[in-house]
């Protein structure tokens, strides 16, 4: 969560990688998708684990690929949150 850019560094690292998917779990989610809005040509697609982005990061009107992934006895992320931030994806 607090260095949303690291994908940078994966992405120099492989530079034979053409196309790149941002994925993160609770927070790391958050971060991925604040990378994706903030960065959005150096990423394909966003997987949400357990998580969904924040209300400064609206996908809806964006074309991007996203996958929300969540389970019912998460415990941190509950369903009732991933379902009230729905709106935010793409």
């Amino acid at each position: 969560m607090f260095d949303k850019n690291k994908a940078m560094e994966a992405k120099d690292t492989y530079p034979e990688v053409e196309k790149w998917y941002v994925a993160g779990h609770s927070l790391g989610g958050v971060a991925a998708s604040a990378y994706a809005y903030e960065n959005p040509k150096e990423a394909e697609g966003i997987i949400l684990l357990g998580s969904y982005p924040s209300d400064s990061n609206d996908f809806s009107k964006m074309k991007v690929p996203m996958l929300s992934l969540y389970a019912e006895h998460d415990g941190l992320s509950t369903v009732e949150k991933i379902l009230k931030t729905k709106h935010l994806l793409s």
